[in-house]
């Protein structure tokens, strides 16, 4: 039986990974906040919480035991966020995955499978992304600043000898998404709630939560140390998939694809409206960009070395769609 530990357990990824490792018979201990909601986990009987923070080193430490074959780090803070979250942002990205190194290598802990994001590759030099990408170094947006920070700290433990498997997923989507203000579930509320005359331009690799989550299981056993993994899925074009989401939530379609340039506009416009009126700003201007230029991402390695597999995004759009409901974040279409 594999011997688990999880960060981030009670996050959008975690609760999808702490369920495929119930099903596949791991035992878990999990580290969660003292105010974490747990619901969606509680009945997994497998599962044991231990209560700390990855921002709490002490924590960490008296939480992870001795024994852990594999230690999952799934936490941190994601998303496109407005100026004044930045600093937290970066210090749980950063700071909480250096102390997150410091009690696994203390306790002995015999691989790490770390969550990055695709974004710590320069995808403006378009084409598809694949691992021998150069790394975004030009990019000052918090997010993919703190992500590319994490990396380096797990790189440099790499070469202390630490065993560390890289994990890079693209635009992803399912069910148990409860960071959605800052992750892509958004979009259900978004367009069911608002209307967007302008839908963003070109395409993007998303992935489905759960198959993101079995290749991180897979990455325990499979993995090459040191290795970094994209994990991917179709490429869909933004707008057509935007238009999907709408008639799934009975909302209102983007009516234009606005070429890249004026969609930065419209997203410079949208934020700084959205913020003079008070009201929580569905686009930033890094965002905006994002869209503008789409994201293309190969899996081939992920496939070759871990037995990645792509779900059809038809799926991936109906379990988040489903769960929301569930959870009345958004209302089911009349």
């Amino acid at each position: 039986m594999l011997r688990t530990f999880v960060t981030g357990a009670t996050g959008f990824v975690g609760v999808n990974l702490l369920l495929e490792l119930e099903q596949q018979g791991a035992e878990i201990i999990a580290l969660k906040r003292p105010t974490s909601p747990t619901k969606d986990i509680a009945h997994i009987q497998n599962l044991r919480f231990v209560e700390g923070d990855i921002l709490n080193y002490e924590s960490l430490a008296a939480g992870i035991p001795e024994g852990i074959d594999v230690l999952f780090h799934v936490a941190g803070a994601v998303g496109f966020l407005e100026p004044e979250k930045a600093a937290s942002q970066t210090n749980v990205n950063e700071e909480g995955t250096k102390n997150v190194l410091r009690a696994a290598k203390a306790k002995g802990v015999k691989r790490i499978v770390y969550t990055s994001t695709v974004l710590t590759y320069d995808y403006t030099l378009r084409g598809m992304v694949d691992e021998n990408y150069p790394l975004n170094h030009q990019s000052k947006e918090p997010y993919i600043h703190s992500k590319l920070r994490a990396d380096e700290l797990m790189e440099r433990a790499v070469k202390e000898g630490m065993d560390i498997v890289f994990m890079h997923p693209t635009a992803m989507m399912g069910a148990y998404d409860r960071n959605y203000p800052q992750t892509w579930a958004k979009a259900f509320v978004d367009l069911q709630t608002r209307w967007f005359p302008f839908g963003p331009p070109n395409a993007t690799t998303f992935c489905y939560v759960k198959d993101v989550v079995r290749a991180h299981i897979a990455a325990a056993t499979k993995g090459r140390k040191g290795e970094h993994y994209i994990l991917g899925g179709e490429h869909l074009n933004q707008m057509q998939l935007f238009r999907e989401i709408a008639e799934m939530v009975g909302g209102h379609k983007p009516w234009l694809a606005a070429p890249p340039p004026l969609f930065r506009l419209y997203g410079r416009w949208h934020y700084y409206t959205s913020r003079l009126l008070g009201k929580t700003p569905s686009l930033t201007p890094s965002l905006a960009d994002t869209f503008a230029m789409g994201l293309l991402c190969s899996s081939d390695k992920a496939i070759a070395e871990l037995g990645y597999s792509i779900t059809d995004h038809t799926v991936m759009l109906r379990d988040c769609y489903d769960w929301l409901v569930k959870e009345n974040i958004i209302r089911a279409k009349r």
